[in-house]
């Protein structure tokens, strides 16, 4: 397959493409407003004033973890996708306050199944050297700054605070907020960066750990002001996975990292139910939640499992309903959804499976789960062989995307886009 004209072909203009974008009249000012930019954060005055917290830094607790984790040292990769994709699909079935049909579980596994299959078919591709490895300051340097400038912007033009205020969210602009979650990306990479450091010896443990739990508390906060919680969970799950694999982290706080996230997403969700005016008790939000993405997606499989209806324009929505010169649905694919179910003004969750069974049925739960297995196999091949920071920090990224996707799907415009980039430059990079 290494040797095919397809390959080749793609090859060819993928280095074209990104040869073209380094090459152009803009690339010098660019280059030195970014070197500043890095040098300034990466080598000198941000590192020596996060150095301040490292008083903070409790060495006995996590003292104690490290012994834990020497106890419980194996060679077991808990974030295998081929491992933790079924579990955590298990786990949210599991907690559905709604029991899902016979039918929709059956296309449930077998997109697993295939899912698996496509892990599989990636190990075939070795990889030399991670492309973007030599330039990552700078580029994550362009990252959050351009999240947060569009971030503080997009706030600013809601007038109030989307967090605080449900109506605000409704002014939020929507370019602008897909520019504000590449901080996410930024802060992940950041801590694969960190990661990076601390296993050439460059920095000590207990600085790995501060700098990356502050990168985590500013790029969570940041993020949540505008009130979305898919990206405050990608962020901190995202950055969990890119310590792990740095070995910031062990298996001890992994364990105590989740029984977090899963504190947050009940937090944030009940926060939600108390601003809107619903009365739900605090654990019961998640069963709740996964209830209804899960009923949905059970309505959809009933009626359209075999071959769809909407042949691909739910995936074209992605794109058409926020480029205004593609054609296709002018709505998004939550909001198709939310229509089909018979709800008008809102936008609904139908699971990871829920948009593509609507386009093309139980074939193409086949094809994507194949594609999806195939694509986070090849980044999790990629971060093995070469243990760089910018494959941990993809790797790292496309695993929190899929995790959280198990509810919300994989539908937003931005992140598909990530899935590109990220492929382009995996697909760049193999030898």
């Amino acid at each position: 397959m290494l040797n095919s004209r397809f390959f080749f072909a793609t090859n060819r203009i993928i280095s074209f493409f990104l040869n073209s974008i380094l090459q152009c009249k803009t690339k010098k000012y660019t280059y030195h407003a970014l070197t500043f930019l890095s040098e300034a954060f990466f080598l000198s005055t941000t590192f020596k004033f996060l150095r301040v917290f490292l008083p903070f830094y409790p060495v006995r607790l996590w003292g104690l973890f490290d012994q834990i984790n020497l106890r419980f040292k194996s060679t077991f990769d808990i974030f295998h996708p081929m491992f933790i994709f079924p579990l955590i699909f298990a786990c949210f079935i599991s907690i559905s306050s709604y029991r899902i049909s016979y039918l929709a579980l059956a296309t449930i596994l077998i997109g697993i199944s295939f899912f698996c299959i496509g892990v599989q078919a990636s190990k075939a591709f070795k990889f030399n050297e991670i492309f973007l490895e030599e330039k990552l300051e700078k580029f994550i340097a362009l990252l959050l700054l351009l999240g947060i400038i569009s971030l503080i912007y997009d706030v600013m033009q809601t007038g109030g605070i989307p967090l605080l205020d449900p109506a605000a969210k409704r002014n939020l602009n929507v370019p602008l907020t897909m520019l504000a979650s590449v901080t996410v990306v930024g802060g992940i990479l950041l801590i694969s960066l960190i990661g990076k450091r601390y296993l050439s010896k460059s920095l000590e443990i207990g600085e790995a750990r501060i700098f990356s739990i502050i990168t985590i508390v500013i790029i969570t906060l940041l993020m949540s002001l505008i009130g979305y919680r898919t990206q405050i969970i990608v962020s901190i799950l995202g950055s969990i996975i890119a310590m792990y694999y740095s070995r910031i982290l062990g298996k001890a706080e992994i364990l105590i990292s989740f029984l977090f996230v899963f504190f947050t997403i009940s937090a944030l969700g009940y926060y939600r139910a108390l601003v809107q005016g619903s009365s739900i008790a605090f654990f019961d939000v998640i069963g709740k939640r996964v209830g209804l993405t899960l009923s949905i997606y059970d309505f959809l499989v009933d009626r359209f499992w075999i071959f769809g209806v909407n042949k691909l324009s739910v995936l074209l929505a992605s794109f058409s309903s926020f480029i205004s010169f593609v054609p296709g649905p002018r709505l998004g694919p939550r909001t198709i959804v939310a229509k089909i179910y018979g709800v008008t003004d809102v936008s609904i969750t139908s699971t990871l499976y829920g948009t593509v069974i609507l386009d093309l049925g139980l074939p193409g739960i086949i094809l994507f789960s194949l594609i999806l297995g195939f694509v986070l196999g090849l980044a999790y091949v990629a971060m093995k062989r070469t243990k760089t920071a910018v494959s941990i920090g993809i790797f790292s990224l496309f695993l929190a995307y899929t995790l959280v996707g198990i509810e919300t799907g994989l539908v937003d415009f931005n992140v598909l886009m990530f899935f590109m980039i990220g492929s382009l430059i995996l697909i760049r990079s193999i030898r």
